[in-house]
């Protein structure tokens, strides 16, 4: 009995420390790290609408797609956070998380090519699907947590999707430094490492659906005034 108590707290803890990282890291990161790359994105604005117009971009414009870029990820949270309730209940809570990382991919993929396509419609498209990302994972998991943590540790273990949020800001600022991902080429003038300032991030999403099957899909009883049972109840 003591080894499965080790056990299912071994377990509570994995599934705690991934759905933190792997989703709400996501909503921390992504609200600050567009703040650290602004002069690049707008710089490859620029360039891509001298690319297909053969002159510069107007000043007014230039403002206009960079406030689509910013207000896009609350906008993409809005979304996310009016598709929870139905994802929810439909889907679980753990289920729900390991879907909503696929979001994540697709934002990470549309924000690599960028470049290549010369296409800063794929920026702003990727900040909308982040913001529903980040709006999702902020609100399912706290619920997971306090939903698979016993009574006794449900403070505690409800608390880790805050921390990652703060340490996604952290992160954020220091991938940000110039010496860092914060620059706009690399070594030579075909490796531009802004986009991989805004991709960090996204790497977290491929823990999430690797850890979590180990925890329950759904553990709390249907009512809500009956205390969690069995091997998470220590």
């Amino acid at each position: 009995a003591q080894g499965q108590e080790e056990l299912m707290r071994c377990i509570l803890v994995l599934a705690a420390m991934t759905a933190g990282f792997g989703s709400s890291f996501q909503y921390g990161y992504n609200v600050f790290v567009i703040n650290y790359a602004a002069e690049f994105i707008k710089s490859f604005y620029n360039e891509t609408y001298r690319w297909r117009n053969h002159i510069s971009i107007d000043h007014s414009l230039l403002l206009f797609q960079w406030g689509l870029t910013v207000s896009f990820f609350p906008v993409g949270g809005m979304v996310g956070s009016l598709l929870v309730a139905r994802l929810a209940d439909n889907c679980g809570r753990k289920r729900t998380l390991q879907v909503n990382n696929i979001l994540a991919i697709i934002s990470a993929v549309l924000m690599g090519c960028s470049r290549a396509v010369h296409s800063f419609e794929f920026i702003i498209f990727s900040r909308l699907v982040i913001g529903i990302c980040a709006g999702i994972s902020y609100s399912v998991v706290p619920m997971y947590l306090t939903e698979i943590a016993p009574e006794n540790l449900r403070g505690a273990i409800a608390i880790t999707g805050h921390f990652f949020i703060i340490f996604g800001s952290l992160m954020a600022r220091i991938f940000g430094l110039d010496k860092l991902l914060g620059t706009q080429e690399g070594k030579s003038e075909r490796c531009p490492l802004w986009p991989l300032d805004t991709e960090v991030a996204h790497i977290a999403s491929r823990v999430n659906p690797l850890a979590t099957p180990t925890s329950t899909l759904w553990p709390r009883p249907q009512s809500l005034n009956v205390s969690v049972a069995g091997p998470f109840n220590f």
